[in-house]
C-alpha cells in the first residue's frame, strides 16, 4: 500500500506500473477509460520513482498518431424541442 492507493476509490481505471514496458499497454487502456462516453472517469497511472528512473526503449508504433473516436449519441427529440423552447423563452425576457 502506497499514497497512490488513496486514488484507487476515485478512479475510474488506476494501474501500478511496475515496469517501464508496462507502461505501453496500461496508458492505451488509460485513454480507452477516457475516451468512452458510458465508462469515462479518472485514470491514475502510478509510476514509483524507482519505474521511472528505468531506461526502456520505447517501440515507434507507441508514438504513432492515433485516432480515439467517441461515440456521441444523438440527443432525444422530445428533449431537444423542449430545450430550444426554454431558450426562445428566455430571449423575450427584457
Amino acid at each position: 500500500m502506497s499514497v497512490n492507493d488513496t486514488l484507487r476509490p476515485v478512479s475510474r481505471y488506476f494501474d501500478r506500473v511496475t515496469r517501464p514496458e508496462a507502461l505501453v499497454a496500461s496508458a492505451l487502456q488509460a485513454m480507452r477509460v477516457l475516451t468512452d462516453p458510458a465508462e469515462t472517469g479518472a485514470v491514475t497511472l502510478a509510476l514509483p520513482q524507482d519505474v521511472q528512473a528505468e531506461a526502456y526503449d520505447w517501440p515507434e508504433e507507441f508514438f504513432a498518431d492515433r485516432v480515439w473516436r467517441v461515440r456521441r449519441p444523438a440527443p432525444d427529440p422530445v428533449e431537444l424541442a423542449e430545450a430550444v423552447r426554454a431558450v426562445r423563452a428566455a430571449d423575450n425576457i427584457p
